[in-house]
């Protein structure tokens, strides 16, 4: 797992300075990271009130796979904008 998440962290950074630029880096890198860590702090809790409420973790998991193609789509539809 190690290698597949510091794979998936590399290659965010690597698609940022790709799309938008060193200059922008750090802006955008720095607000899209409030929302991962946002995210990483309330999922456990929202995965155990999901799971308390339905006694399964097969809602959950669907969810998150619906999330994960969701987001697949939207990295894939992306284009790289015009410079200024």
């Amino acid at each position: 797992m190690g290698l597949v998440v510091r794979g998936e962290g590399a290659l965010i950074g690597i698609i940022i300075a790709n799309y938008f630029g060193r200059w922008s880096y750090g802006a955008i890198s720095g607000v899209l990271t409030t929302f991962q860590l946002a995210g990483l702090g309330v999922g456990p809790l929202i995965g155990a009130l999901i799971h308390a409420r339905v006694e399964s973790w097969s809602i959950l998991f669907t969810c998150l796979a619906a999330f994960y193609g969701l987001a697949a789509v939207f990295f894939w539809s992306a284009k790289k904008p015009s410079p200024p």
